[in-house]
This record gives structure tokens, sequence and C-alpha cells, in this order.
């Protein structure tokens, strides 16, 4: 599967009911895609979504999943945390503890796209207690000689 920033629950039922999990990086990243973003309520108008995201340095466009860097100049993490605190004035059941989990992940330095994607998915299967066995496609040695 192609990584993803907060996946859906769909992806770590995959994750759960395999042996091995790839994440597939090398195929093209997409702008403006669940590869950096994900949505979530909107902190004033709760009927409405507002996306988080984490910021990618400038690249060439065809370029690869696994070569998206990201931008750390700024306090994107903390952007993020503050944009959550919508689920805490609805009194989400589980705030506290998966504020804390989200904290956790954000709280680590990850200078590519593929790094965060797997360090949280790492975390949140820990929290989910699934086993994560994985590879990493651009790691694999592929005979692609047959693709076009």
């Amino acid at each position: 599967m192609q990584p993803y920033f907060f996946p859906y629950v769909g992806y770590f039922q995959l994750i759960a009911n395999t042996d091995q999990f790839i994440f597939f990086d090398i195929v093209q990243y997409n702008k403006k895609s669940w590869m950096n973003r994900n949505r979530v309520l909107h902190a004033n108008k709760p009927d409405d979504f507002q996306y988080i995201s984490v910021p990618v340095i400038k690249h060439n466009k065809g370029s690869l999943i696994k070569d998206i860097n990201i931008n750390n100049d700024g306090k994107w993490q903390n952007k993020i945390l503050s944009q959550l605190i919508v689920y805490k004035k609805l009194k989400a059941p589980f705030y506290s503890k998966i504020h804390q989990v989200v904290e956790e992940i954000l709280s680590k330095q990850y200078n590519t796209l593929l790094d965060l994607s797997i360090g949280s998915t790492r975390t949140i299967c820990d929290y989910l207690g699934i086993k994560l066995n994985y590879e990493i496609a651009s790691k694999i040695n592929f005979d692609l000689s047959n693709i076009s």
C-alpha cells in the first residue's frame, strides 16, 4: 500500500490481516493527496472539515514517494495539534489518549514523508495492538524489467 498520513481504518485492518505489509514507496507522489494530508473536523464549524497537512519541500513533478522530503522550517506539528483541539471541545471520549499518541508521533523529527508515514503507522499499530511486520518496496529487489 502507498504510505498515507494518518490512514483510514481499513489500512490498519489490512495490516492486521497480512503476514508482511509492504510500504509501496516506488510510485509517483501526488500533490494534494492523502500521502501528506488528511481531514479533521473544523474547529469553528463542527459540521465542516479542515485539512491537516505536512509541508513538503519543492520537488520535481513525477518524483517518487520515497524521494519526498518534509519542510521542517516551520512548526507544522504544533499547528496540527492545535487543529485537533476541536475534538476536546466536542468531548470526544478518547481525546486525551489519542492526543497523546498523535503528540508522540509528531514529537519526533522526520526528514522524509516516508519516514513519517512508517513511524506513525508503527506507533498507531502499537497502540492498537497490531503486529506490523513490514518491508519498504524500494529496498526489495523487484524485477521491474517487464513493466513499461
